[in-house]
């Protein structure tokens, strides 16, 4: 197909349109989801605990910012989910720790922590 034809041209210069214009909705919603993920108070603090004490498990965390292990746990999924923390298995306990990384959209903020 030449591309320069006038019958394809529009068609071609469609499906360019189409494929940015994913490119930049798949962009936009992680951006967003990244900067839901930050506008929450407990999931900065732990964002910030980590920030202190490197890596923590999901007891430790719960424990030290006296927060629920299923809410911790829930912050955790979403932080991890949006490659802001990174989990690690070990024995019985999951490690969390900021991941290396981190979302260019989030590095900003978690300096400011």
């Amino acid at each position: 197909m030449d591309i320069f034809h006038p019958i394809s041209c529009p068609i071609v210069l469609f499906d360019r349109i189409v494929q940015y214009g994913l490119a930049m909705h798949t962009k936009d919603k992680k951006l967003e989801r990244v900067l839901k993920a930050l506008g929450n108070a407990r999931r900065l603090v732990i964002i910030r605990f980590l920030k202190n004490k490197k890596r923590a498990s999901v007891g430790r965390i719960a424990e030290e910012l006296n927060i629920s292990f299923k809410a911790t746990s829930k912050h955790l999924a979403l932080l991890t989910s949006t490659e802001i923390l990174t989990k690690e298995q070990r024995r019985n306990y999951m490690i969390f720790e900021l991941h290396p990384e981190v979302p260019e959209a989030a590095v900003s903020i978690i300096r400011l922590l």
